[in-house]
């Protein structure tokens, strides 16, 4: 049900503006969480073509507009966003998105973005990408299933990341069944 928004258009950039001053006002978070994921048709309207850019530049430029209205609302916030887009195993690569690669995405986003890796099967690889670039992770584990084999694989991953600093319990389900056992389990790791 989600609608795109063209990152080159700047009124989207007003609208994050008032929206972050909003939620800054009514529940002041310490941490902000990008929903940049799974981007596929980014860079197709004439704005982005008429930019002359890569897709990886237009993503970047997103990205870093995002993190300074949200900087500039609270300096002292935690910016989260999705691994996909700015990973070579995973999204960030030609051909993924219609309108070009977003290969090298990774070089064009702030260095203190907390990186939030989420396809198990890349784990491993994705972390170390992250982490040789200087990004603090996170996993984002679960995922709806009927036990804690998803989440102790990204426990392991973690523990052999420098800069990890954390573990998500995600479900798209609403399924929380495994929820205070995922909490014990993280707990006594």
């Amino acid at each position: 049900g989600a609608v795109a928004a063209c990152m080159s258009e700047p009124e989207l950039y007003d609208i994050w503006r008032k929206e972050v001053k909003l939620v800054e006002k009514y529940l002041s978070p310490k941490k902000y969480f990008l929903l940049i994921d799974e981007i596929r048709s980014g860079g197709t309207c004439q704005v982005c073509s008429e930019r002359n850019i890569s897709m990886a530049q237009i993503l970047g430029d997103c990205v870093k507009k995002a993190f300074r209205i949200i900087r500039n609302v609270n300096a002292g916030a935690e910016i989260l966003s999705w691994s996909d887009m700015f990973d070579p195993n995973h999204n960030a690569h030609a051909n993924y998105c219609l309108a070009g690669d977003l290969t090298g995405s990774w070089n064009y986003i702030p260095d203190d973005l907390i990186i939030v890796c989420w396809y198990y099967t890349k784990r491993n690889e994705s972390l170390k990408f992250f982490s040789s670039l200087g990004f603090r992770t996170i996993g984002a584990a679960y995922y709806n299933g009927d036990n804690l084999e998803n989440p102790q694989g990204w426990l392991r991953a973690l523990d052999k990341t420098k800069g990890a600093i954390g573990i998500m319990y995600t479900t798209w389900r609403g399924k929380y069944e495994l929820l205070a056992p995922f909490g014990d389990m993280v707990m006594e790791n």
